[in-house]
């Protein structure tokens, strides 16, 4: 199958995704402090750590340094449970197909949390692109969505691009009978 329709577990392209959600929450602002340090033990699990540890630095510096602690720090103080990050997610339209029908096509996974000890730590995880399984086509779309504005556009497949603009799109319709026909 197409590997950009199948999920994978994204690691830190995920933190992008979780700080949109945090600024949009208004849960931090761009230069809101967050404290890091070495390690991280969040909710009895094991240790979380960062390759360059700091003491603290701001949240757009979170995305720069890409820090696992500082992520968690932005997000899991906000939720009122764990479920709410998938909640969250769902609110911008994250998990919405895309009908692309490209052979083997997936949404995102993001398993449902209860309340466990397990489920906290999971989701603390999540924020930063662990425990989750997210088709490197929905990454695409939402850092375009972030590149364009906040505006979200779906993504198209063209046969070639020339001169100021896009020469033909391929219709979603020939990509299907092509793959269907291989």
């Amino acid at each position: 199958s197409n590997r950009a329709v199948v999920g994978v577990e994204p690691g830190s392209v995920m933190k992008p995704i979780s700080m949109l959600v945090a600024l949009e929450k208004g849960w931090v602002t761009p230069n809101t402090v967050i404290q890091t340090g070495q390690k991280y033990k969040y909710a009895s699990g094991p240790a979380i750590c960062d390759c360059s540890p700091v003491s603290s630095m701001p949240v757009w510096e979170v995305i720069e340094r890409s820090s696992n602690i500082g992520m968690t720090k932005v997000v899991m103080p906000h939720l009122e449970y764990p479920q709410q990050f998938k909640e969250c997610l769902t609110e911008i339209g994250f998990f919405e197909p895309m009908n692309l029908h490209i052979a083997g096509e997936r949404v995102p996974r993001i398993r449902n949390l209860g309340n466990s000890n397990w489920d906290y730590i999971d989701a603390s995880r999540m924020t930063y692109g662990y425990a989750t399984e997210i088709p490197p086509i929905y990454t695409l779309s939402i850092y375009n969505a972030i590149a364009n504005g906040g505006k979200y556009v779906r993504p198209r497949f063209v046969t070639k691009i020339s001169g100021a603009g896009v020469d033909s799109v391929i219709p979603v319709s020939y990509i299907r009978d092509r793959i269907c026909s291989e």
